[in-house]
């Protein structure tokens, strides 16, 4: 589990960088090609830049950030955060930072902000949303380890802090499959960031942060 995370987030990092370095292009701005024999790496400070980027702009299909969506990887990745309370090996924190990591830059997606209000199946546990969980991870619960919770708060951020207006035009409809079998489109930005920010307030987020 933790190599499958590492790798995860090592593979939407450097598809963040190539794809925000795509809207800089479009936007004008020079951005020069990195050799293809060199290897290259963002730091966290980049990272959140990369993502604000592309927040910045209006949403379109990203198949990094979709296909791994369809393939259910994002609520495997909020489970796996939420089994990690229980395990106890030595790569549990890199496991759940990593994890964390990945659905940060998932979240540039509305589609996925709204996952993460979405139900989690835990099994033996009780139905808990992906917005509990991440607020777990950052009150210290699934691992009291500074790294961790910086990163449970990125996914936060990410979503509540996400711009409401955005430059471009999009005729996307922000659409997701409920527990109810029934689908909630919402029209705008603002509208997703606000399902998000009551789940948030909903799981005492607020008293949390």
């Amino acid at each position: 589990v933790r190599h499958v995370c590492v790798a995860l987030r090592r593979y939407l990092e450097a598809h963040l960088r190539l794809r925000a370095a795509q809207v800089a292009r479009q936007q004008g701005d020079s951005i020069p090609e990195p050799p293809p024999y060199k290897a290259s790496k963002s730091s966290p400070e980049e990272i959140q830049e990369q993502i604000e980027l592309l927040q910045s702009v209006s949403w379109s299909r990203w198949a990094p950030v979709d296909e791994l969506v369809e393939l259910g990887g994002v609520a495997l990745l909020l489970q796996v955060v939420g089994y990690a309370y229980e395990w106890n090996f030595n790569g549990r924190s890199e496991t759940v930072r990593s994890a964390l990591d990945v659905v940060s830059v998932c979240c540039v997606a509305p589609r996925v902000q709204l996952l993460l209000t979405e139900k989690i199946d835990m099994r033996d546990a009780d139905l808990t949303t992906g917005v509990n969980i991440v607020l777990g991870a950052a009150d210290g619960e699934i691992v009291p380890e500074p790294e961790v919770q910086k990163a449970a708060l990125n996914v936060l951020v990410n979503c509540v802090c996400a711009p409401v207006h955005r430059t471009g035009t999009s005729t996307s409809r922000f659409s997701l499959t409920g527990s109810s079998k029934k689908k909630t489109a919402l029209k705008s930005y603002e509208d997703v960031i606000q399902k998000v920010w009551e789940s948030v307030r909903t799981n005492n987020g607020i008293m949390v942060l």
